[in-house]
């Protein structure tokens, strides 16, 4: 078996200095997305399977059908043996991202989601989501493509960790990943059975990745990453960095070119089960811990707190103090999302009392349109932090009881709350000059 690079077995952690960031540029990734094989997939598959058609059991294409879907999907250079398969995988992938439905054994679009058939992003991100939950009927399918031996208890874990250690490297061929996976799960180097079963386990990865666009093979079966590989390389990496200081404000994941400026986004944050929400108005050029920031302002929460933004098989969280498999929040943008195709997140502030948001991307504004962020509408009243009377309702919920006198801060008020925002920001920009006066003064 070919020995991988040296530095590819390394299990020291890094540090930022040895990430590529920005990991690749709008552009690049935005191609990427346009071209992965899994957004055609599903946009052929939502469109065939129109007013409903018939499927087998776990959403299993009819041998009469296997023909033409196969065709439409694009598998015509496959293996014959291999189409079925691959038809059976692309199908029921469609259905782990909710884009497809099955009832009593009928095949339909998603209507609700019909309106994303014109985002490519939202399409791919919906698909790699699937793979941080998918259920038994999609691992068993991929377990039998990959001859029964993939390890299927996350795939995208095994996907991640795939495409890092390509992205690590110039390019890798098909017996340098069998090397790298027989390491990465301890599989005996001599042993004859494991290292074919190292070998078509990464088949199975390989195929994953590619339908992504997360890899790409050239004419001499050498695998490299895509910029959006690297892109979701470096995110796989950064929980597991070691911060040496405070994230530069100034780094972003994906490079945009010099002089252009970010799309804004308007997005409706609500507070599960409880009719309180916020509609707010925010710059690209935020970041995840400013989404955040804009956030506490908006409901009115006091901050003393830890908080994580989820969004897909990402988790986002402040740099201090570390939460374990978290992507610092400095680090990414709101314009870096959108790009990726993130069009729904979940804030969660409080660890230990669970306040849940629901965060949905309602509209994506040109460039240039939005420079501060600032709250549009909303409704009700926060419930009280750290305390307050709670009631059983008739469906047996919890619910906050009504409070005579609630706080001013947790009350809907469209004027106050742009004020805070306001306010809060002008003390983020002060205390950004006075550190960087610190570090002129520190240089002198």
């Amino acid at each position: 078996m070919t020995d991988i690079p040296s530095d590819m077995a390394d299990d020291e952690l890094p540090e930022t200095g040895q990430l590529n960031i920005p990991a690749a540029e709008v552009a690049e990734v935005s191609a990427d997305i346009a071209a992965a094989p899994v957004v055609g997939w599903q946009r052929a598959l939502m469109a065939w399977a129109g007013t409903g058609r018939a499927v087998a059991e776990f959403a299993r294409i009819e041998a009469a059908d296997r023909s033409e879907v196969s065709a439409l999907l694009g598998l015509g250079d496959s293996a014959k043996r291999e189409r079925g398969l691959l038809v059976d995988i692309a199908v029921r992938w469609a259905v782990e991202a909710n884009l497809l439905r099955l009832r009593t054994g009928i095949l339909r679009p998603a209507k609700r989601h019909l309106h994303l058939l014109d985002d490519a992003a939202a399409l791919w991100f919906r698909a790699l989501s699937a793979m941080a939950r998918p259920d038994m009927a999609f691992t068993e399918l991929l377990a039998e493509y990959s001859g029964s031996r993939y390890r299927p208890y996350s795939p995208w874990h095994d996907l991640a960790e795939l495409t890092a250690a390509v992205a690590g490297t110039s390019a890798l061929d098909e017996a340098q990943l069998a090397n790298w996976y027989a390491r990465r799960w301890g599989l005996g180097h001599d042993h004859a059975d494991d290292a074919e079963g190292a070998r078509i386990a990464v088949r199975g990865l390989a195929l994953l990745a590619s339908a992504l666009g997360l890899l790409t093979r050239d004419g001499d079966g050498r695998w490299t990453a895509t910029g959006l590989g690297r892109v979701c390389a470096v995110m796989v990496a950064l929980p597991r960095v070691e911060l040496e200081e405070e994230p530069d404000p100034e780094i972003s994941l994906i490079s945009t070119p010099d002089g252009q400026a970010e799309p804004g986004f308007v997005v409706k944050v609500s507070l599960r089960h409880l009719g309180v929400w916020r509609r707010l108005r925010l710059p690209g050029e935020l970041t995840a811990y400013g989404l955040h920031t804009v956030i506490q302002a908006a409901f009115g929460w006091h901050g003393d707190h830890l908080h994580t933004l989820d969004a897909g098989p990402f988790t986002f969280a402040p740099s201090w103090p570390v939460l374990e498999e978290a992507i610092p929040s400095e680090m990414v943008t709101l314009a870096d999302l959108g790009t990726l195709g993130v069009r729904e997140l979940s804030y969660r502030y409080d660890l230990g009392d669970c306040w849940d948001h629901e965060i949905i991307v309602e509209r994506i504004l040109p460039p240039g349109d939005v420079t501060l962020p600032e709250c549009l509408a909303g409704r009700g009243i926060t419930p009280a932090e750290d305390g307050g009377e709670w009631y059983e309702d008739d469906d047996g919920n919890l619910v906050p009881a009504a409070e005579s006198e609630p706080e001013a801060r947790r009350v809907y008020d469209l004027a106050r709350i742009n004020r805070v925002l306001a306010l809060t920001l002008e003390e983020e920009e002060e205390e950004e000059e006075e550190e960087e006066e610190e570090e002129e003064e520190e240089e002198e």
